[in-house]
């Protein structure tokens, strides 16, 4: 359920664009530039609000190990600990893949307005 659940999600943050793409040209790069400005913005909009569920769940698992410490309750420290350690590798991976998705924009020359810098060789005039 979860699954089908994500799956629609992204389906519909994708519409817009695939549903734009169809005035569009069939030769045309624009709609890959759409897709992945949109991607980027969708990233650049989920990103603060998964580290801050991230960092949540961390500060929960610090509680419960302490709270359970208290009261030298030992399956309570393991799984607060087991929350924090979990909270940590999330907070990794997802800062991790947001990281990789900057670098991959700006190595490939995207920004997230829309516009994708096309290389050019030396002396030789663009738009042909």
């Amino acid at each position: 359920m979860k699954h089908g659940t994500s799956l629609l999600i992204a389906a519909v943050a994708v519409l817009p664009s695939v549903a734009s793409a169809q005035a569009r040209q069939a030769g045309s790069l624009d709609f890959l530039t759409n897709m992945v400005v949109q991607i980027g913005r969708i990233v650049d909009l989920a990103m603060p609000i998964a580290v801050g569920i991230l960092f949540i769940a961390f500060i929960w698992g610090l509680i419960k190990y302490v709270s359970n410490s208290k009261s030298g309750n030992a399956e309570g420290q393991t799984a607060g600990k087991e929350i924090m350690i979990a909270g940590i590798i999330a907070l990794f991976v997802v800062s991790s893949i947001w990281g990789i998705i900057k670098f991959m924009q700006s190595f490939l020359g995207i920004d997230n307005a829309g516009s994708i810098n096309v290389p050019t060789v030396g002396g030789m005039p663009r738009g042909r």
